[in-house]
């Protein structure tokens, strides 16, 4: 087994269209200054090959456009990276590698079937789609739609518009400085915690799943929240008017101007409504956004006839490290990881190939690691976060009152001063 790197290069004035359909190849897409578009491909092959060999590349002068196509060939570890002249438009198309983005500007769709994709530091237009993979994106601003099917959700730091849509995966929105947005899930749980805006449009949907949002307590909101048959929690300061039979409630509650205009439904899932400084908002939560680029590049070396079933592991896994809930660990983070470790150990197994044996189980090790070392400093808020998601548990099984929950929320930030 031989590595081997291709390039290749094309003068593209800006505003070049560039469409690449790929099967099992990653992809790496990356903005540029200059007016070109460069290709660069690396894998692994029993004998010496081009990149022709792999992939079919066409430019059309007259329309400025740039079109990219895998081939059937049997080859390992497989990465496209693709660097981009400005103001681009990008239509990329993986069936089951990964899609990573950054620094793009322009009118970008990003779509697989079963892996990841993950768009950062990148302003224009841009739509995201899966069906089985996991959806990320951080300081992106402009427009933002994320379509998901079965895998988790997760965006930081975006402004601009968001809209944001699934079936089965966790939604999770941190730091939001948008001005609009459109969440809606049917079956799983949804966290939103709002920026300090002046004034924006929210909409927040739900089937069976759980809504969460976290508000700062200067935030001039005009809040209409509804449930059919979930309970509700207002953990925000000042009255508010409300109605409720044996099974639905309804709240309005308006603070200042009233300007930033939030609209909550809910059929059979919770609602809470939390106060952003309360430790329900910012400060509970562990980015583990490093072991799950991991398990990425562990899937991208993963051979093809083993990869559509770790796919299916590995989102499984993604998902629990995404949305670990601290309060419900039993022992602590570490022997958790080590759970997961175990399991992917397992998984190796039943790979024929020893050598990819060794190397799976390595980059584990590796991954499992860093996120241990990442969390040993800071055990002492590790603690107090249990505590406060112990207490929203409490307060959700509706065996302490929200006056309570508000007390012993407000005791442990003092504590952490």
């Amino acid at each position: 087994m031989i590595t081997l790197e291709k390039n290749q290069k094309f003068a593209t004035p800006s505003g070049v269209v560039v469409e690449i359909y790929l099967q099992n190849i990653a992809l790496d897409l990356a903005g540029g200054n200059a007016n070109e578009t460069n290709l660069n491909l690396n894998w692994q092959a029993e004998e010496d090959m081009q990149l022709e060999d792999l992939l079919q590349v066409e430019y059309f002068a007259d329309e400025n456009r740039l079109k990219v196509e895998e081939k059937q060939a049997k080859v390992n570890n497989a990465k496209l990276t693709v660097q981009l002249p400005p103001e681009c438009e990008v239509l990329a198309d993986n069936e089951n590698g990964s899609i990573s983005a950054n620094n793009l500007d322009g009118n970008v769709k990003l779509k697989t079937e079963n892996g990841s994709i993950s768009l950062q530091n990148s302003q224009g237009k841009f739509r995201l789609k899966s069906e089985n993979g996991f959806l990320r994106a951080k300081a992106i601003s402009g427009e933002l739609k994320l379509n998901n099917e079965n895998g988790a959700s997760k965006v930081v730091q975006c402004s601009g518009k968001l809209k944001v849509k699934s079936e089965n995966g966790v939604i999770r929105v941190l730091e939001a400085g948008c001005d609009k947005a459109e969440i809606t899930s049917e079956n799983a749980l949804i966290y939103f915690e709002f920026a300090e805006i002046e004034q924006g449009k929210f909409k927040f949907k739900n089937e069976n799943g759980k809504i969460h949002l976290a508000v700062p307590s200067q935030l001039p909101y005009n809040i209409d929240a509804a449930t059919k048959s979930g309970k509700m929690h207002i953990g925000l300061k000042g009255e508010y008017d409300g109605e409720s039979d044996s099974t639905s409630k309804i709240i309005e509650m308006t603070q200042g101007a009233g300007t930033v205009a939030i609209k909550v439904q809910n059929k059979q899932g919770s609602i809470n409504i939390m106060p952003a400084n309360k430790g329900f908002g910012y400060s509970h939560h562990f980015d583990f956004d490093f072991i799950t680029n991991t398990l990425d590049n562990v899937l991208d070396i993963i051979p093809q006839e083993y990869r559509k079933k770790a796919q299916q592991d590995f989102n499984k896994t993604k998902e629990k490290l995404q949305n670990i809930d601290l309060g419900k660990i039993s022992g602590n983070v570490e022997t958790a990881l080590n759970e997961v470790k175990d399991e992917l150990d397992k998984f190796a197994q039943k790979v024929s190939e020893s050598k990819f044996q060794e190397d799976l189980k390595q980059k584990v090790r590796q991954g499992v690691q860093k996120v241990k070392t990442n969390l040993s400093s800071s055990s002492r808020k590790e603690v107090d976060e249990r505590s406060r998601l112990k207490i929203l548990q409490l307060l959700e099984d509706g065996k302490i009152t929200p006056d309570e929950a508000e007390r012993l929320l407000a005791a442990i930030g003092k504590n952490d001063e």
